[in-house]
């Protein structure tokens, strides 16, 4: 579902109920948001909300957001463990700019905001998938030699 807007009667583009194939399209809709909340929001009008099978689409025992939970503990699960990497000491990456010659320049950064650059090959930097906790000693295991240093900013 994606937002589908409408012009009002005085003239303001305002939000539409989302409800069906292409949305019912009736204004004055509430906010309604994934129960686990990963996905988007959702715009519904009163019509609609009032039928059951629209309301269980907004429960967690719906089945339609099944994969928001999913996706939900997995982002938690990987936030506590980088919280706790970042307490024993581990910088971990943050953000990664191909640069060439000098291959990936990537920045990480640890507890209370410490922050350290190094130069990988691209063929290391793809070594780790985004969305994965990464160090500076994993990428060091796979390069099988110590990084070179680099700024802790692309600018």
């Amino acid at each position: 579902m994606g937002f589908i807007t409408t012009v009002s009667r005085s003239g303001r583009e305002v939000f539409a109920c989302e409800i069906g194939k292409d949305g019912c399209a009736r204004t004055g809709c509430t906010k309604h948001r994934c129960p686990y909340g990963w996905c988007q929001r959702y715009y519904v009008c009163k019509a609609c909300w009032a039928k059951p099978d629209v309301k269980a689409l907004f429960t967690k025992r719906g089945g339609k957001h099944e994969t928001c939970r999913v996706n939900s503990d997995a982002y938690r699960k990987r936030d506590i463990e980088a919280d706790a990497l970042r307490e024993s000491g581990h910088l971990l990456r943050v953000a990664a700019l191909n640069k060439d010659k000098k291959g990936v320049h990537v920045i990480f950064r640890g507890k209370d905001g410490v922050e350290a650059g190094r130069y990988m090959p691209k063929s290391v930097y793809d070594g780790i998938p985004i969305g994965t906790n990464a160090t500076i000693e994993d990428y060091e295991k796979i390069a099988g030699c110590v990084l070179s240093t680099a700024p802790t900013s692309f600018y």
